[in-house]
């Protein structure tokens, strides 16, 4: 179809069918299966208005912002516990109209090769999980929502796994956003021939 018209055609017939691998040249030896999802917590938050960043599947997230109710406090604590941790410089925080505001930049990548990477989401909740000030509902999903995300190897997930021809396993999320006061976290997982579902 996209043939039609062009330099190729004029020396050579079309094909009825053309597979063209996402690979490098010379030889392809297949592709990991692709295998996308939402997780979606079971309890509403309360305290944490907004959770939201990424637009894709298949980029790690780069940048995610929580609203946040203005409990007295709670920005001073905040502002020490991102003083205190490794990605201090990969926070804004800001108080508009009795909300907190907390933005991560983490680094995107491509979610197949998510090395190097550092996901928005989890440099949220990962702060989020350890505020006292905000109510133990809310502390526990962001202590789940930083587990899951840690790492983009399906770690959080309990899921991993090494094939010797496509090597490990990936799980990244790329989007997150609330839902009907719930969180919802996407999933990019990707997968060699040799996984076995139990």
């Amino acid at each position: 179809l996209l043939l039609r018209g062009n330099a190729y055609e004029k020396e050579n017939s079309v094909p009825d069918l053309s597979i063209v691998p996402d690979c490098d040249f010379p030889v392809s030896l297949g592709e990991k299966s692709i295998f996308h999802f939402f997780a979606k917590s079971d309890l509403p938050l309360q305290d944490i208005v907004k959770f939201e960043g990424g637009s894709a599947f298949n980029i790690v997230l780069g940048k995610a912002i929580a609203e946040i109710k203005a409990i007295p406090g709670l920005k001073e604590e905040i502002e020490k516990l991102v003083s205190l941790g490794r990605h201090k410089d990969s926070y804004e925080i800001a108080e508009n109209g009795g909300s907190l505001f907390l933005k991560a930049t983490g680094i995107p990548a491509h979610a197949a090769m998510p090395d190097g990477s550092l996901n928005a989401a989890h440099l949220l909740a990962d702060v989020l999980a350890h505020c006292t000030r905000l109510c133990d509902s809310d502390r526990r999903i962001m202590k789940l929502a930083s587990e899951l995300t840690a790492d983009s190897y399906g770690g959080g997930l309990k899921i991993n796994h090494t094939d010797k021809n496509f090597g490990k396993l990936t799980a990244a999320t790329g989007m997150c956003h609330v839902e009907d006061g719930r969180l919802v976290l996407s999933f990019d997982v990707r997968h060699g021939a040799s996984i076995t579902v139990s």
